[in-house]
């Protein structure tokens, strides 16, 4: 707020409730003592804590009409170039227990210079509040690979924003100076309540969008901290001392009616849990439906692990319960990268074993009453997420194990053919044999009856020899031939 290009007033209320970053701000002043307000805005701090009873406070901005604006909220407003320096001399010996820096730092050109300065006006056992947009936000990543980095009046893509942090430069920057962070809160805020378009993580490939989502600080609008001078603490200490959240991962439900046939990422609903958690509701919207529901599909989370499934129902606009659904192991059989097995000795759930990015199983929601979602409703989906690596071995061996079972399939195919090319070379003989023994019949049936006609034929001879015997015995025939009266030579 210290430098930009034209004046803008940033007016802003506290409200305890609105989970903003100034009600984290005053939520970390917890001891008595003056503060000093750096880039008051419209006087949103000064009004609340003169409202409380704490005068104390006094204000610094560089905006003339902000100055006449929240003037009153001050004890004391000062207006003050902060990249000028010796301007701290303004404030003579005045120490602070709280100096505030509420979206301050990201306007200047070099924030790391003016550190020393403010810490310079805490009293000894003063400490620095700072809030600073976080621009490893999802609205922004989703942006930058849309190809949009787009600027605003107001926002984390304030147009007078020189510099941007993640939580991990923000920790060096504030280790370079000598400070130790006492107290860390991430300001969440859903993507659809942000001034960052949902279409465009839309229009990217779902798995990268939900690895977007995943992200650690993902949801992290902006970084609220409280630090005190005490020594350089080594980032990578302050980086473990103030962990990121758990991860959280995303589950996705699709629907579709009667009237389509497929599933689409326009009608599909995306739900956050935190891994790890033991007892997890994540709901669902549905909006109203003209035509009646016909199945759904469960993605019940993009990355591999191991996961319990109570159940789901579904609340009509009414929130009353319209269907419910306790799972059984026999409906995964046609799901997809899950494997299903009892949870437990007597625990009804199901253990559900994901092994890939993109889990899925679908039902049949043929059942429902025609009118059940005319007004739009919700499904509910209660579950956990005992998150484990060993997921990612197991989908990994079960991949193996399948590449494995399809080359042995393969070589069984090959052997199999061969085996059936062998009965029919087999066949083909048994067949030859049986022609050849059919011909080896019939020639020993031949053999035989020439042998019988044989046997015929010299029974016919003998027969006739022995005539011929008989005849060359005989006196007439002996007579003849001496007298030469016989022709027939035998």
């Amino acid at each position: 707020m210290m430098t930009p290009p034209t004046t803008h007033v940033y007016e802003r209320d506290v409200r305890m409730d609105a989970e903003d970053s100034l009600s984290h701000v005053v939520s970390l002043v917890e001891a008595d003592g003056p503060i000093l307000d750096v880039g008051t805005g419209s006087g949103a701090l000064g009004r609340y804590f003169q409202d409380r009873g704490r005068p104390e406070i006094d204000g610094i901005t560089y905006n003339p009409e902000e100055a006449e604006r929240a003037g009153d909220a001050y004890r004391q407003m000062f207006v003050l170039d902060l990249t000028k320096t010796q301007w701290q001399g303004a404030l003579g010996e005045r120490r602070y227990r709280y100096i505030v820096c509420a979206d301050v730092l990201e306007h200047l050109p070099e924030p790391e210079s003016l550190l020393p300065t403010l810490l310079s006006l805490l009293s000894d056992d003063g400490e620095l509040i700072v809030s600073i947009p976080n621009v490893s936000y999802v609205g922004i990543l989703g942006g930058l690979m849309a190809g949009r980095f787009d600027y605003a009046n107001e926002g984390l893509l304030d147009r007078t924003h020189l510099r941007f942090f993640t939580r991990q430069s923000l920790l060096a920057m504030l280790g370079a100076a000598g400070l130790t962070v006492t107290a860390w809160r991430s300001v969440a805020r859903p993507l659809p309540a942000s001034e960052f378009a949902q279409h465009q993580l839309e229009r990217l490939p779902l798995a990268v969008s939900r690895y977007l989502h995943s992200l650690a600080d993902a949801h992290a609008y902006q970084f609220v901290l409280r630090a005190k001078p005490g020594g350089v603490a080594a980032e990578a200490e302050m980086a473990a001392r103030f962990v990121a959240p758990a991860p959280q991962f995303a589950a996705q439900l699709f629907w579709r009616t009667t009237a389509t046939a497929q599933f689409t990422e326009m009608n599909s609903a995306t739900a956050f849990g935190t891994i790890g958690d033991a007892s997890l509701l994540l709901r669902f919207p549905l909006p109203p439906m003209d035509q009646p529901l016909a199945e759904l599909r469960f993605d019940p989370a993009d990355r591999p692990g191991f996961l319990r499934l109570f159940s789901l129902q579904l609340r009509d606009a009414k929130q009353r319960v319209i269907w419910q659904y306790t799972p059984r192991v026999q409906d995964f059989k046609g799901a997809t990268q899950i494997m299903a097995a009892p949870a437990g000795w007597q625990d009804p759930s199901i253990q559900l074993a994901l092994l890939g990015d993109d889990p899925w199983f679908a039902i049949d929601m043929a059942g429902l009453p025609t009118d059940a979602l005319s007004k739009g409703g919700v499904l509910e989906a209660s579950m956990d997420w005992p998150y484990s690596p060993d997921a990612t071995w197991l989908g990994d061996a079960l991949g193996k194990l399948r590449d494995e079972h399809a080359r042995q399939g393969l070589e069984l195919g090959a052997v199999r053919y061969e085996v059936a090319q062998l009965q029919a070379y087999r066949l083909e003989a048994e067949q030859a044999l049986l022609q050849l023994e059919q011909r080896r019949q019939a020639l020993e049936a031949e053999t035989q009856q020439l042998k019988a006609d044989l046997a015929v034929q010299t029974g016919a001879l003998a027969h006739a020899n022995g005539m011929l015997a008989a005849v060359k015995g005989s006196k007439l025939w002996r007579l003849g031939t001496q007298l030469r009266l016989s022709r027939i030579k035998l």
